[in-house]
């Protein structure tokens, strides 16, 4: 299985359960899957890393 893997920012580690990094299955072996399934993710983990950050400090807008 191919996995979805990022880095949390230092300041996030916390939202994320205090883990460093974020892995995920994609759930496939298949490169042309794979690549949707990473999109799916990268687009996940963003909206919730953007909603978490806020959060934490909604003084500074981000």
């Amino acid at each position: 299985m191919l996995l979805f893997r990022r880095e949390v920012p230092e300041k996030l580690c916390a939202a994320f359960g205090g883990k460093p990094q974020v892995k995920v299955s994609l759930g496939t072996r298949d490169p042309v899957e794979a690549k949707a399934a990473f999109a799916r993710e990268n687009a996940a983990l963003g909206g919730a890393a953007g909603g978490r950050q806020a959060a934490l400090s909604p003084s500074l807008g981000f």
